[in-house]
């Protein structure tokens, strides 16, 4: 809410200057394209429509170790919480499945099929079970990894 007001209170400024009715006004009054504007990205055809800018993605990546990190979780220990929870920013990031999908995984939620392992996830919001997406060996490691017994 604070973002829309501050975006307002800018066009604002810029229609007074514009118009020649802030004339009066102190200089110091204008939207600084440095400071008060968001950055476009540039996108190529593979970023089109991806939720998180690669930027985020790769600060999130560079903190990883951290996540679940003082986040109790029930019994689980410190270092099962970071485990699960990686496994979850890594399947989030690595297959574009919504949160939901992603929490409702089977336990067995990987088949090897035709030299590649896929993915079995269910669309809920579509009302389609055991769909199947090709997935990463990054991928397929870090779920292998928390689906073993600590």
């Amino acid at each position: 809410m604070l973002i829309k007001r501050a975006g307002q209170f800018f066009d604002l400024l810029d229609f007074g200057r514009r118009e020649g009715v802030l004339d009066g006004l102190s200089p110091r009054f204008v939207r600084h394209p440095d400071h008060h504007t968001i950055k476009k990205v540039d996108e190529n055809d593979e970023e089109i429509g991806k939720a998180i800018p690669e930027a985020v993605i790769r600060q999130l990546d560079r903190h990883i170790h951290l996540l679940g990190k003082n986040f109790p979780y029930g019994e689980l220990p410190p270092e099962a919480v970071n485990a699960m929870l990686r496994t979850v920013y890594v399947v989030l990031r690595d297959t574009g499945r919504r949160p939901a999908e992603v929490a409702g995984l089977d336990l067995d939620c990987l088949e090897f099929d035709n030299g590649e392992y896929q993915l079995v996830w269910h669309n809920m919001k579509g009302r389609r079970r055991r769909r199947r997406l090709p997935v990463h060996q990054q991928t397929v490691d870090a779920i292998k990894a928390s689906s073993r017994p600590t």
